[in-house]
């Protein structure tokens, strides 16, 4: 309803009569002559703008229409005819204007005309803060109306941060209230400001302590007008997921800036995405200038005969690993360990490809001197070995009693010295190569390793016990590592006869191998090699030795060793792997 349409007033009295009221092009009157006809008429007409009424008991008890009215709508003008006592209730209980009798009906119309005015003003006031509360409550972000340094509106968004279940308990609060801003210079003065056409706030970035926690937000500040009067919309938004997505992005970039890989990314039309900083000064190209570039100009058309054949495998979709010798124009001639694997769109379809490059010429010089030093070893000292061997067997057959104890010392020492030998040499081929696991089930390899055990010392009393099913993803040489465990609890035993038990659990998490003896303590250096608080040197012999090969074939399988007490003596090894 505008404000040129007619006002429509409902009079009630005995007799029916308008009170002098005469219908106009301003003015809609309408009469009747019982409080239920009118509150009948308010309730189910809906556009009654103004009520006059008499009052006149028993009749009409005007003062009751009028509180009938004030429950249904508090702001609707009513018009009382009362004087005296009545006069004070309607008073009280509300009423617009009161009139001492009919003659007094000169000032009626204007009366009404105004009273209707002002409660057709408030109404629609109250409609748009309605509307307005409507749509701000649909917004995502907390949206606050700030005026005189007061909340005159926040919608459910902040409300929440403020840990109010209802608006009336912020709405007329002092700004900020309970909520905290830090890192920008924001408070009811400066909304103020603003309201009052000042300088804006404009997306700034803060910390915002509520009753929800802390938060990242972004703040903004515009004026508005708020009912017909000037304000500050205040709007909060919560950047806290975007600021970590910003910082978790930050770290992959700066992750992949300090690789000493060489990482990129490609499209399915081989033309750089991006390439960090390594790859583009191994392959001499400015990093500013490699996006959109095709991957032959960067390393070249004929860098490798196969390279067409791997790019096509990883853009059908598939993971490929090689080895490729690139000449660089510094370094040399160098070896390449090199990795695609595909880059999928939000539908799956392979997009492009992820590349990272490992320069390992150095590795596997490293590994090739290894194996240098392992056949020098083998074949040098090993020869050699069997020379004084043999040497010290026919000084020990031919001498007398103190020459045969020298003899036996030679012999015993040099066979130590051969199984120092043997397990630098199992040590070495295990780390010539890369690691690696498969499927292994330990129900198998663990009997097998007692089973070998037990032909190499058949005095030794090695009881095994295992469950079925206990299968674990190990490396190829777990028998190893299970088999050196039990020769040392046989070679270091006291008893000629000594007795060993194998023992393998599974539970939820792990599967667990113990090998358990009644020998004497292992010394805390040896036990120290594996957990690293001691290097392998001069002073830590054969068993060291074994030891740290036992916690390589451990660690490659994603395990642990450890060592405990027996009861009521000896040691419990125990290799722990994830089930």
């Amino acid at each position: 309803m505008t404000h040129s349409e007619p006002i429509h007033v409902l009079t009630v009295s005995t007799d029916g009569t308008t009170h002098s009221l005469q219908a106009s092009d301003r003015i809609d009157v309408s009469a009747v002559t019982s409080i239920e006809a009118a509150i009948d008429d308010i309730d189910r007409n809906g556009g009654v703008e103004c009520v006059v009424c008499d009052h006149d008991p028993p009749a009409i008890d005007g003062v009751a229409l009028l509180e009938a009215v004030r429950s249904r709508e508090p702001d609707l003008p009513v018009m009382l005819f009362a004087a005296g006592e009545a006069a004070r209730r309607a008073a009280a209980a509300g009423v617009t204007d009161t009139f001492s009798d009919r003659a007094d009906t000169d000032r009626l119309p204007t009366l009404i005309e105004e009273a209707v005015g002002y409660y057709r003003a408030k109404r629609d006031q109250v409609a748009a803060e309605a509307r307005a509360a409507t749509h701000l409550d649909a917004a995502r972000d907390g949206v606050a109306i700030v005026r005189d340094g007061r909340y005159v509106f926040v919608n459910t968004q902040l409300l929440e941060l403020f840990g109010a279940q209802r608006r009336e308990h912020v709405v007329g609060e002092s700004f900020p209230a309970n909520l905290t801003f830090e890192g920008i210079d924001l408070d009811a003065a400066r909304l103020e400001a603003v309201s009052n056409g000042g300088r804006t706030l404009d997306a700034a970035d803060a910390i915002l302590q509520s009753q929800a926690g802390s938060l990242s937000v972004e703040v903004s500040a515009q004026p508005t007008e708020w009912v017909g009067r000037p304000a500050a919309v205040l709007i909060v938004r919560d950047v806290s997921d975007v600021r970590r997505v910003e910082e978790r992005l930050r770290n992959y970039e700066q992750a992949v800036e300090s690789s000493t890989d060489l990482l990129a990314a490609l499209d399915a039309d081989r033309r750089f995405l991006f390439a960090n900083e390594t790859y583009c000064a191994y392959h001499g190209v400015e990093p500013s200038t490699i996006e959109g570039s095709p991957l032959a100009d960067v390393v070249g058309p004929d860098t490798d005969d196969r390279l067409d054949a791997y790019v096509d495998r990883v853009l059908a979709g598939e993971r490929v690993q090689y080895e490729t010798v690139r000449d660089h124009p510094e370094l040399g001639t160098r070896l390449l360990d090199v990795r695609y694997y595909p880059l999928r769109g939000v539908d799956g379809e392979v997009r492009g490809y992820g590349s990272t490059i490992r320069d390992i010429t150095e590795r596997s010089e490293r590994i090739n001197q290894l194996h240098k030093i392992d056949r020098i070893l083998r074949h040098n000292a090993r020869n050699r070995l069997n020379v004084i061997t043999g040497h010290a067997e026919m000084i020990e057959s031919a001498g007398d009693v103190e020459v045969r104890t020298h003899a036996g010392k030679i012999l015993e020492t040099s066979e130590s010295l051969l199984d120092t030998f043997n397990k630098e040499r199992r040590i070495t081929q295990l780390l010539a190569h890369p690691p690696s696991r498969e499927r292994v089930d330990v129900s198998t390899v663990v009997p097998a390793a007692v089973e070998m055990a037990r032909r190499q010392y058949p005095a030794a009393r090695i009881s095994v016990s295992t469950p079925d099913g206990a299968t674990v993803k190990a490396s190829p040489r777990l028998t190893e590592g299970i088999l050196e465990l039990i020769e040392n609890a046989v070679i270091h035993a006291d008893d000629p006869a000594p007795t060993v038990t194998v023992d393998v659990s599974i539970d939820d998490e792990a599967v667990r191998i113990e090998i358990g003896d009644s020998g004497p303590p292992i010394p805390d250096q040896e036990v120290n090699i594996v957990t690293g608080d001691s290097e392998i040197d001069s002073l830590n012999h054969a068993r060291g030795l074994g030891l740290w090969l036992v916690s390589l074939i451990v660690r490659r399988s994603g395990g642990r060793l450890e060592f405990d007490d027996n009861e009521p003596s000896g040691n419990v090894a125990r290799i722990v792997l994830p089930g």
